[in-house]
């Protein structure tokens, strides 16, 4: 509901949308990581975890999703880059991006959203906006930092091969390169109209979807 409610909203918050994604996708998989903790009959702190593990991943799977809006390949993902963006629904890349971009390019971007119909041109601008200022890297940080926040939540859990098949455990310096200020791309950067893997820039390629949720559970995906 809050979703309807915001879109072509560029004023939403960082915190109504995480709120929007805990809600339409995270609780889902909180539920089944929790529903599986009670049929294993696990005491209450194990539930509790495997339910914070799953809200995690859940967070950190529409995160990676979202990402997708501006980097898919429709025949490689069967998601055509720009549809959130056409039906006005604001996601962090957009959002972040809002917080670094000047007055003049926000309100650019306010009148394409406003406009009836995404026009290639229009959807080429915010794409090339969106990679000068980081909406893909700073949104894959976040990821990371879900990711490394869920495998967290398995202490709980004594070491076990499910649990181990998770990848290298949180460490200090994993959670600081989570946490890694954004690098900013040039207009070299932009997305191309073919979009094909060979042309892709590297922020574009590193949003693989669905290998690089996995990857990041393993730990394999560099910081950006």
């Amino acid at each position: 509901m809050l979703q309807l409610l915001k879109t072509c909203d560029l004023g939403l918050s960082e915190d109504e949308y995480l709120e929007v994604v805990i809600n339409k996708t995270a609780v889902l998989i909180a539920a089944a990581c929790q529903i599986g903790a009670i049929l294993g009959r696990v005491d209450d702190v194990k539930v509790q975890a495997l339910r914070d593990f799953g809200m995690d991943v859940g967070i950190a799977f529409q995160l990676m999703d979202d990402c997708l809006d501006y980097v898919a390949d429709r025949e490689e993902f069967g998601k055509a880059v720009g549809a959130d963006l056409a039906e006005g629904k604001i996601t962090l890349p957009l959002i972040h991006t809002m917080r670094e971009c000047s007055a003049q390019e926000r309100d650019r971007v306010g009148s394409i959203i406003a406009s009836e119909g995404l026009k290639a041109a229009d959807l080429e601008w915010v794409l090339d906006l969106i990679g000068r200022h980081g909406g893909i890297e700073f949104t894959q940080g976040q990821a990371r930092r879900r990711i490394e926040a869920a495998k967290a939540r398995l202490v709980a859990f004594p070491p076990a091969v499910e649990r181990e098949a998770l990848g290298p455990w949180p460490t200090t310096s994993s959670r600081a390169a989570g946490r890694s200020t954004p690098q900013r791309h040039s207009r070299g950067s932009r997305l191309g109209p073919s979009r094909s893997a060979r042309s892709r820039p590297a922020w574009q390629s590193s949003c693989a979807w669905p290998s690089n949720l996995s990857a990041l559970l393993r730990g394999s995906v560099p910081a950006s």
